[in-house]
């Protein structure tokens, strides 16, 4: 079967064929955006804990003004937006499904970050909702195998925890 996505580089369609007719989307005023981090953007002091869905981003805790999210959650727009901080795959896909059920008379599409096999998973959840979207892979320090993802969806992303070492 064909994956539920279009690959274009680092960005996974769902539903949609470009980009631009993403941004089309967005000017839709019916339109919901679901803007989701993987909470691999969360430094290792975060004051809400890394590996949660929450976040305080308090503008003046130290931590927050220097992480992305905090910053994002800030430059994002009140209206028509819902920020989430995505610890697992099943936790976003549930909200999304939440979302949709809340919102009928919206079109929800969302646009993500995580590694490359969250959102080739994720795919199947956007699929099965029907929303259109984008999913932005990250690159450097992630999950490259089944076995690390497993462990980060357990929680455990750093390579110390994995041997057994505690600092």
């Amino acid at each position: 079967r064909r994956p539920a996505y279009r690959r274009e580089g680092d960005f996974f369609l769902s539903g949609v064929r470009t980009v631009d007719a993403f941004r089309r989307l967005l000017g839709d005023p019916h339109s919901l955006l679901v803007v989701g981090f993987s909470y691999c953007h969360k430094p290792f002091e975060c004051p809400s804990g890394r590996f949660t869905p929450d976040c305080t981003h308090d503008s003046t805790n130290p931590v927050c003004q220097q992480c992305f999210i905090g910053k994002m959650f800030h430059a994002l727009p009140e209206e028509r937006v819902i920020p989430l901080v995505i610890p697992t795959i099943h936790y976003v896909g549930e909200r999304i499904f939440d979302i949709v059920h809340a919102n009928p008379d919206k079109r929800v599409l969302f646009l993500i970050t995580a590694c490359e096999m969250s959102l080739q998973m994720f795919g199947d959840w956007g699929n099965m909702v029907g929303i259109q979207g984008i999913g932005v892979r990250l690159d450097g320090r992630i999950c490259n195998t089944m076995r690390a993802f497993e462990l980060s969806e357990k929680g455990v992303t750093d390579i110390f925890d994995r041997l057994g070492f505690h600092y």
